[in-house]
């Protein structure tokens, strides 16, 4: 008989030490970020944020951490974790710490990938935040097409 095998998923809700926040741009979701992500990463660190439908953070997982430049993220992972925890709504935030927020190609890619894929299960992308050592970059500010139902934040 072939072994069994159960993936976890590990989420932190919002308490005393994180209060839920409404993300209503990609500066609270910066805000945010900054509160449970140290800066001074070596490696980078891949987070998906789930939302309710009034757009208020019901938990958050670092679903992936990768090298010094990069990071492979399964997007099976990214709404397998948004379904289970109830949202309806995500967001994605990661770092780079060589403390540059640009986005690489690879990071674009990533992006159109999950938003295409997101709508497909009936998830509501919102955007895609890279933090940076004192700046971020976000997809949805800077005029990136996030598909046919572009989000307002």
């Amino acid at each position: 008989m072939d072994p069994l095998y159960a993936r976890e998923v590990v989420a932190t809700y919002p308490g005393p030490s994180h209060p839920s926040l409404t993300i209503t741009g990609s500066a609270a979701a910066v805000l945010f970020m900054r509160g449970v992500q140290p800066r001074a990463l070596v490696n980078e660190r891949f987070i998906v944020l789930a939302l309710d439908s009034r757009k208020r953070v019901i938990s958050w997982s670092e679903i992936a951490r990768g090298q010094q430049g990069s990071v492979v993220v399964d997007r099976a992972d990214v709404y397998r974790y948004c379904l289970l925890s109830g949202g309806v709504a995500f967001l994605l935030a990661h770092n780079h710490p060589s403390g540059d927020p640009a986005p690489s190609g690879a990071d674009r890619e990533l992006t159109d990938r999950i938003v295409q894929g997101g709508a497909l299960v009936g998830l509501r992308f919102l955007d895609h935040v890279i933090l940076g050592a004192e700046s971020h970059y976000s997809f949805l500010d800077s005029g990136y097409d996030m598909g046919a139902e572009a989000p307002t934040l």
